[in-house]
């Protein structure tokens, strides 16, 4: 395997995980909004670090 198709295949892996945190970060911002404000403030600072 070439380093291009490596580099392919990597960032094929890690728009996979993207997907499934970004599921994952649905389901909490869920549980953000019922928690109000400080639960948003907190969800943006999670996705914030994920990146």
């Amino acid at each position: 395997m070439t380093s291009r198709e490596e580099r392919c295949h990597s960032i094929h892996i890690l728009f996979n995980l993207r997907r499934y945190t970004f599921r994952i970060e649905i389901r909490r911002l869920d549980i953000a909004v019922s928690c109000g404000l400080p639960g948003i403030i907190q969800f943006m600072k999670q996705v914030g670090d994920v990146r």
